[in-house]
């Protein structure tokens, strides 16, 4: 499964979804613009290791 969409200016391609992974993970791929930065953020898989 490959789908392409424009967010922002950036083009993301959807590789592999939960259908095609049984519902492990999603693959997305990214072409961003050069002056593109990544949003401040914290992963929610790490919320849970800083708790402990």
């Amino acid at each position: 499964m490959t789908q392409s969409l424009w967010f922002f200016g950036s083009r993301l391609s959807i590789i592999a979804d939960r259908t095609t992974t049984a519902g492990q993970y999603d693959l997305i791929e990214g072409y961003f613009l050069p002056s593109t930065q990544i949003p401040l953020h914290r992963p929610n898989y790490l919320i849970g290791i800083q708790s402990r």
